[in-house]
C-alpha cells in the first residue's frame, strides 16, 4: 500500500533535513544538538503533514500558518524546557528563556572555534533554524510543488560548516547535502507512488551520490604561495626565514616553549624547510592547501627514507609558552601530533606541519617523531639523486658569483662522493676561518654570500645559505631548514627553548636516508651531528681489522646496535597508526573512492539516457494511444524539430506524414494513424474522466501536478479499448516516426538526443 500523496512532501522534506543535519556535523565536536534540533523540525513536519491529510484542515489552507506556530511553540519547549508544563508544553516564561538562548548562542558562534561543543545557545540558534527552513520546504514542495529551489535552502544549511569549520569538512557531508536534495527532487516521482519506490529514483540518489562523492575528488587542490602578508592565498604564513636575525638580536632572551623527550639526543626543533632561492630571498615552496592531509592522523613515510633504514620513534612533549607562529615545532622527521585541532596540515615534500588558520599560541601537543642517525658508510655509498625530480633544490640563480662555486670545487676538490664532499664543506666553515657574529648584514643574497666567503664573518644565516648553495653546485640537493635549538635544561627533564635558540641549518639529500642535517655554524655555537664529523675513508680500516678510532663509527656495529631496538619498532609496524603505515590508509580509501565515484559518475552521465529510455519503454508496455503520441512528440523535440503546439492533433500528424513521404521508403505506417488514435482516445475520455473525477472527489489525475503521460487516466478512469493488433499498428507507426528523425538528423544531434533529451525538462 502506498503512503497518502499529501505526505510524500512532508516525508521527503523530513529525510532531507535529517541527511542535511548529519552534514552540518563538520561544525560541532558532539551530538548532543542533534535530538532536540531534528525534534523541532519533525514536530513541525507532523503538523503540516496532519493539516494537509485530512480534508477539513486541507480547504482552510493554513498549514503553513499552523506549522509556524508549532515551530515557535516547539522551539521554546525544547530550548527552556524548564519553564514548560512537563517539559513539553510552554509557558509565557518560556519565550524570555529562548531570547536569552538565542542571545548565548549568539555570543557563542563569536568566542568559539569549530567544531564547537553543543552548548545550550548554538543548539537553541540551530534550532530554530531549522524549524524555519522545514516550514518553507515543506511549504514549496507540499504546497506549491516547487522542490527544486526549496532544495536551495539546504544550502543555507550547508553553508554552516562551509563557512566556519571548512577544514572539518570530508567527503561523505558533501554526499549528505547532496542526497538531501535528490530526495526533494524525487517528491513528484513519490507523489504518483502505485507501488514500490520507482527504480528511478533509486537510480537518481546513486548519480547523486556519484557526483557529490567525484566532485571533491576531482577539483585540483588550491595552490598556495607562503609569502609574507600576501593575503592572495587560502593559506598564508610568515617566512620564518625572514624572522631569524629579528629573535636573535632581541635584548631579551623571551622563553617560547618547554618540552620533554624521550631522546637522549638534543635534536633540533624544526619550524620548515624553505628551498627557493631567486638570487636574493630564500622562501618556503608553494604546496597544496590539502585539508585532508591532518596532522593527527599521522604523516607518510618521509621522502628518501627507505623503510628498512634503521631508525627509533621517540615522543615530544610540548607546551608552547611564548611563540605565535602558523608552524609546529617538531623535530624532524614528524609521525603523529596529539592534541591538536584538525586544522594542523602538513606539507609532503617538506614535512612542516602548518596552522590552517590557527596558530601556536598556548598550544600543548604531544609529537612522535624519527630519530633517524645515519652512519658515514650508509651516507658514502648511497646512489645518486635523481636530478629531475630534484630539481628544484639544485636550482641555483643565473646570476650567482662565480667565486661561491669555485670555493666549493676548491674545498672538495679531494673528495670522491657527496657525502664527503658535504663534510669538507661542513668542515671548511667550521676550521676556525670564519666567525660567528650578529653585526653581519640581515641579508642571504648573492651579493650577501659572495661577502660572507670573502669577510668569513656572519650568522647562521650566511653560513647555512653558503653551505646550501655550494652543495647544490656541486650536485648536492639542498634547502635550509628553520627553527631552534635543543634549548637548554631547566631540571624535571625540561629543556626551554628561547628566541635565542632560533637557528637555520643545512638539510642534504642522501637516496636511502632522505633529508640529512648539517651544521656548518662554528663549533663553539652549536654541535654537528656525529655523521656529519670527518672520518677516514675505510679502505684502510678494512683491512686492518678496525681501529679503536673507527670502532664508534663503521657501519658493522651499529646497524647490529640497532637491531637489537628494532622488535620495538616492528610490532609498532602493525598497529595501522604507527609508522611507516600512516600513508596506506589514508591512499587506499582515496583511491577506492576515486575508483568508485568514477563509475558512479558514468552512472551520472548515463542517467538521461536510462530516464528516457524507462519512459518511452513505460508508453509501449501501456499501448495506450495518447502515451504513444506523447513519446512522438518528445522524439520531435530531442530531434531538434518540436511540433507546433498551435496545431491540431490532425494538423500534426498530416505534416509528419508529409515529410515521412519525402524522407522514408515505401512501406512505413503513417503518423496520421497515429495521431487520429490519439485524438479519438483522448475525446473518448473526456466524458468518463470528468465522471470519474466526481466520484473520487478530487480534480482529474492527467492533469495532476503538470503531469499528463505518466499515467493516462486516475485508476477510477476508464482506458479506451484499443485490440492487439490496433497496438502493433500503433507501435509500428512511432517506430516510422523514430525512423524519419533520425534520417532527418545528423550524428551530432543524435548523439545529443541520447545522453540529454530536452523532452526529460518539457512541462505536462
Amino acid at each position: 500500500m502506498s503512503a497518502p500523496r499529501p505526505l510524500a512532501g512532508s516525508l521527503a522534506t523530513a529525510v532531507s533535513l535529517v541527511l542535511a543535519a548529519f552534514a552540518l556535523q563538520a561544525a560541532f565536536a558532539d551530538l548532543r544538538w542533534m535530538p532536540p534540533v531534528l525534534g523541532a523540525a519533525l514536530l513541525v513536519l507532523a503538523v503540516g503533514a496532519v493539516f494537509r491529510a485530512v480534508p477539513a484542515l486541507r480547504r482552510t489552507g493554513l498549514a503553513v500558518v499552523a506549522q509556524t506556530i508549532a515551530g515557535v511553540l516547539g522551539v521554546a519547549a525544547l530550548a527552556s524546557p524548564a519553564t514548560a508544563i512537563g517539559g513539553v508544553l510552554p509557558t509565557p516564561a518560556s519565550f524570555p528563556g529562548v531570547l536569552d538562548a538565542l542571545n548565548s548562542g549568539i555570543d557563542d558562534l563569536y568566542a568559539t572555534q569549530a567544531p564547537a561543543a553543543s552548548t545550550s545557545g548554538l543548539t537553541a540558534l540551530i534550532m530554530a533554524l531549522f524549524a524555519l527552513v522545514a516550514v518553507l520546504i515543506d511549504g514549496l514542495v507540499s504546497d506549491l510543488h516547487a522542490p527544486k529551489p526549496a532544495g536551495l535552502l539546504l544550502l543555507v544549511i550547508y553553508f554552516i560548516p562551509v563557512l566556519l569549520a571548512p577544514n572539518e569538512l570530508r567527503w561523505y557531508h558533501i554526499v549528505l547535502i547532496g542526497l538531501s536534495y535528490l530526495v526533494l527532487l524525487a517528491v513528484p516521482h513519490l507523489e504518483q507512488l502505485r507501488g514500490g519506490l520507482p527504480v528511478a529514483v533509486a537510480v537518481a540518489a546513486a548519480a547523486g551520490l556519484a557526483a557529490s562523492l567525484a566532485a571533491p575528488l576531482l577539483l585540483p587542490p588550491a595552490e598556495t604561495r607562503q609569502d609574507i602578508g600576501s593575503g592572495r592565498s587560502d593559506l598564508t604564513v610568515v617566512n620564518p626565514f625572514l624572522n631569524l636575525r629579528d629573535n636573535l638580536d632581541r635584548d631579551e632572551d623571551q622563553e617560547v616553549l618547554r618540552y620533554t623527550t624521550t631522546s637522549e639526543s638534543n635534536e633540533p626543533l624544526r619550524l620548515t624547510a624553505v628551498a627557493e632561492f631567486d638570487g636574493e630571498t630564500w622562501q618556503p615552496s608553494p604546496f597544496p592547501l590539502d585539508p585532508f592531509a591532518v596532522a593527527e592522523d599521522g604523516l607518510p613515510q618521509p621522502p628518501g627514507l627507505d623503510p628498512d633504514t634503521p631508525r627509533m620513534t621517540e615522543e615530544l612533549q610540548v607546551a608552547v609558552t611564548g611563540l605565535d607562529q602558523e608552524y609546529l615545532p617538531a623535530p624532524y622527521p614528524p609521525v603523529r601530533a596529539e592534541g591538536l585541532s584538525r586544522r594542523w596540515i602538513y606539507d609532503e615534500r617538506s614535512f612542516s606541519i602548518v596552522g590552517n588558520g590557527v596558530r601556536t599560541t598556548d598550544l600543548q601537543y604531544t609529537l612522535e617523531y624519527l630519530e633517524v642517525e645515519p652512519t658515514p658508510g650508509q651516507l658514502r655509498t648511497a646512489p645518486p639523486p635523481d636530478r629531475a625530480a630534484m630539481a628544484d633544490y639544485l636550482a641555483l640563480p643565473d646570476d650567482l658569483p662565480g667565486s661561491v662555486g669555485d670555493l666549493a670545487e676548491e674545498v672538495t676538490a679531494a673528495a670522491d662522493t657527496d657525502y664527503d664532499r658535504a663534510v669538507a664543506l661542513q668542515a671548511h666553515f667550521r676550521s676556525g676561518e670564519y666567525t660567528y657574529s650578529l653585526d653581519a648584514p640581515d641579508e642571504a643574497s648573492n651579493d650577501a654570500i659572495a661577502d660572507f666567503l670573502e669577510q668569513r664573518t656572519g650568522y647562521c644565516v650566511q653560513f647555512a645559505s653558503a653551505m646550501t648553495v655550494m652543495a647544490r653546485h656541486l650536485g648536492i640537493p639542498g634547502r635550509i631548514a628553520v627553527g631552534f635549538t635543543a634549548g637548554s635544561d631547566v631540571g624535571d627533564g625540561q629543556r626551554a627553548v628561547t628566541l635565542h635558540n632560533a637557528h637555520a641549518w643545512p638539510e642534504l639529500y642522501f637516496e636511502g636516508v632522505g633529508w640529512v642535517r648539517f651544521e656548518p655554524s662554528p663549533a663553539d655555537v652549536n654541535n654537528a651531528p656525529e655523521w656529519s664529523l670527518p672520518t677516514e675513508m675505510p679502505e684502510e680500516p678494512a683491512e686492518e681489522g678496525a681501529g679503536e678510532e673507527e670502532t664508534p663509527e663503521t657501519a658493522a656495529p651499529e646497524p647490529e646496535d640497532e637491531q637489537t631496538e628494532a622488535p620495538e619498532e616492528d610490532p609498532a609496524a602493525d598497529d595501522p597508526g604507527a609508522f611507516p603505515l600512516p600513508q596506506e590508509p589514508a591512499a587506499a580509501p582515496r583511491a577506492i573512492l576515486g575508483i568508485g565515484g568514477g563509475l558512479l559518475a558514468l552512472l551520472l552521465a548515463a542517467l538521461p539516457w536510462w530516464l528516457r529510455r524507462s519512459r518511452r519503454n513505460r508508453r509501449l508496455s501501456d499501448g495506450d494511444p495518447r502515451g504513444l503520441w506523447s513519446e512522438v512528440e518528445d522524439l520531435s523535440l530531442d530531434a531538434g524539430r518540436p511540433l507546433d503546439p498551435a496545431d491540431t492533433l490532425r494538423r500534426k500528424g498530416e505534416l509528419l506524414q508529409e515529410r515521412q513521404e519525402r524522407a522514408l521508403p515505401e512501406g512505413f505506417v503513417s503518423a496520421a494513424v497515429l495521431a487520429g488514435a490519439a485524438e479519438r482516445s483522448r475525446y473518448a475520455l473526456v466524458g468518463a474522466g470528468s465522471e470519474a473525477g466526481a466520484v473520487a472527489g478530487d480534480e482529474p489525475a492527467p492533469r495532476r501536478h503538470g503531469r499528463r503521460d505518466a499515467s493516462p487516466a486516475s485508476a477510477a478512469s476508464p482506458q479506451p479499448s484499443v485490440d492487439a493488433g490496433e497496438r502493433r499498428e500503433l507501435v509500428r507507426a512511432l517506430g516510422d516516426v523514430r525512423r524519419l528523425l533520425r534520417a532527418e538528423s545528423g550524428p551530432v544531434r543524435r548523439v545529443l538526443a541520447a545522453l540529454l533529451p530536452r523532452s526529460l525538462w518539457r512541462r505536462r
